[in-house]
């Protein structure tokens, strides 16, 4: 009778604190109340208190102090409950105590505790799909990107229909210029769009999954592929954006389709007609398909509209030299210079210039300032 009354009582206990981990996830996810964060705070508090060695409970009120602010309260708690657990040590407690450290700009102790996460990684018992996320993008964050890949590529073996882990894994492969295993993934996360994995209940949005794709497609320089992906893209939208005009304009210039380019540009101009990024895509169109007169006059008005637009003024100096108007052609780059002072892309195009009229000296002051701006910025960006 008492082995029966201690597992009725155990099993209470556990079902209790399930209730009250689940509350507070609700809460968590639809923000339920003014109070929202504090609420959560109290009921996974009562979880902990019933069941105290449940590593989803110690998390999920780690991730309340987080979401809170309460950094060194979190901190505090978790190092407390890895030394109290009368149990192997739960890589999801140090990944959450890893993102804290990293979260306090202490990288040293998130990197050593975070390395101590990847022992698991194979381990299944551990990880749903969101669970990998989470550790890829804090190795990502702790620029372990090497670790990150493995980590997302462990995580789609397990669920492999998951596209959630194909899209970082895309991104890391095009930035590391492994484009064509990120383009193959990228087909494979739309082929798997919309389908929901044991590892998570979440559901891809579509426009987020054909976006990677484009991205790959055009990354590879597959612009006529990308184009038709761009196209499906604009017709499913009930109201297209300017910017998803402007988009599919740049995509169908690339693809040497300069109609769609054309008809793209005038839909954005349409929606505002003050649209200098639109104009000068339109201008860029009309002078790649051989029309310079009516291209000057939609480029004078793009760096009008977009004074700041180093594409523009380059696009309207390339119309006056296709014009034969090699003065105006200068005098719009120097012009340029004044208005961008900071682009090294007018700066190299003088000194292009400047090479073919055999101006070797103004050719290499010019590419000198271009070398000078592009340090600047890479300075600014680090």
């Amino acid at each position: 009778i008492a082995t029966t009354l201690n597992e009725s009582i155990e099993i209470t206990e556990n079902l209790q604190a399930q209730f009250h981990a689940q509350l507070a996830q609700n809460i968590s996810k639809n923000q339920i109340g003014t109070n929202s964060i504090h609420d959560q705070l109290k009921i996974w508090k009562k979880a902990t208190q019933i069941v105290p060695n449940e590593p989803k409970y110690i998390v999920g009120l780690a991730t309340a102090l987080i979401a809170s602010g309460r950094l060194d309260d979190a901190r505090a708690y978790l190092e407390a409950r890895q030394v109290d657990l009368n149990m192997p040590l739960n890589p999801l407690i140090l990944l959450t105590a890893a993102e804290v450290a990293y979260r306090q700009n202490d990288i040293a102790s998130a990197k050593e505790t975070i390395i101590s996460v990847l022992e698991y990684i194979e381990d299944g018992e551990y990880y749903l799909g969101e669970d990998y996320l989470r550790l890829a993008k804090l190795l990502s964050d702790l620029d372990m990107d090497q670790d990150a890949e493995s980590v997302l590529k462990s995580g789609y073996s397990r669920y492999p229909n998951y596209p959630e882990l194909l899209a970082p894994l895309i991104q890391l492969q095009l930035q590391v210029g492994k484009l064509d295993e990120g383009l193959e993934k990228s087909y494979l996360a739309f082929a798997l769009e919309g389908v929901s994995s044991i590892g998570s209940s979440h559901t891809v949005v579509v426009p987020e999954m054909r976006n990677l794709l484009i991205n790959s497609l055009e990354t590879n320089g597959e612009w006529g592929a990308a184009l038709e992906e761009r196209i499906a893209c604009v017709e499913m939208k009930e109201s297209p954006s300017p910017k998803d005009f402007h988009d599919l304009s740049r995509c169908a210039i690339k693809a040497k389709e300069l109609q769609q380019a054309i008809n793209a540009s005038k839909k954005a101009i349409e929606l505002d007609g003050k649209d200098g990024i639109a104009f000068n895509l339109l201008g860029k169109a009309l002078l790649d398909s051989g029309e310079v007169k009516p291209a000057l006059e939609y480029l004078q008005k793009a760096t009008q509209l977009a004074p700041s637009s180093t594409s523009a003024w380059i696009n309207l100096a390339d119309a006056y030299k296709f014009d034969g108007e090699e003065s105006l052609f200068f005098n719009t780059l120097n012009a340029a210079i004044h208005a961008v002072p900071e682009s090294p892309e007018i700066y190299y195009s003088l000194g292009t210039a400047y090479v073919s009229k055999q101006s070797l000296t103004m050719a290499l002051d010019n590419f000198s300032k271009a070398i000078d701006q592009l340090h600047s910025s890479v300075s600014e960006n680090e």
